[in-house]
């Protein structure tokens, strides 16, 4: 079974692609978001898009991310 967060990296790292940073770092947080509400795991791994695009986007954000990982 595939997991939201999974299906909002992909999403992010689309957006991420496309141009559209602002949109994907809103994806971010709607991962965070997920992953704390659920209690689910999700790893930022660079070959994983959560990695990927959380490592990409400059800012807070994926420092922020990371924290809720950990």
């Amino acid at each position: 079974m595939f997991r939201l967060p999974l299906h909002l990296g992909l999403l992010a790292q689309a957006q991420h692609r496309a141009g559209r940073f602002t949109e994907a770092r809103a994806t971010l947080n709607e991962v965070r978001a997920a992953v704390e509400l659920r209690g689910e795991y999700a790893y930022l791994h660079p070959r994983l898009p959560v990695g990927r695009v959380s490592a990409a986007l400059p800012g807070r954000g994926g420092d922020r991310l990371a924290a809720v990982f950990r």
